[in-house]
């Protein structure tokens, strides 16, 4: 139990420090020359992580903005697979042959691609 606390402490420690990381990218300026690698960013990381954590409530906010935004964006990417499947079963009822045809077709796709040649 105390390795899934302190896993999730880590997770904790490394969302916060990735949201500081992308504050500080957004706060740059389009016209600046300077990369992420470069030795300031690694410098304001190493500040970050050494100073002693601003609050609960700051990080609990960044957090909870981080896990919205990407809740989010996985609602974006959601596939509704269930549909796709409705439809393959369909498509499978009104045309058996093709159906068989493109199934065969797609295992010796599939088989070319793995084999050990």
């Amino acid at each position: 139990m105390t390795s899934t606390e302190t896993d999730l402490d880590e997770l904790k420690a490394l969302q916060r420090e990735a949201a500081v990381l992308r504050s500080q990218r957004q706060q740059k300026s389009p016209n600046a020359a300077r990369t992420e690698g470069e030795e300031d960013g690694a410098a304001s990381v190493e500040a970050a992580v050494s100073q002693p954590e601003a609050g609960p409530a700051a990080d609990s906010e960044s957090l909870e903005e981080v896990i919205a935004a990407s809740a989010k964006r996985l609602e974006d990417l959601n596939i509704d697979f269930n549909a796709i499947l409705k439809d393959m079963e369909e498509t499978a009822r009104e045309r058996p042959v093709l159906s068989l045809v493109a199934a065969f077709s797609l295992g010796i796709v599939i088989g070319q691609l793995f084999s050990r040649k």
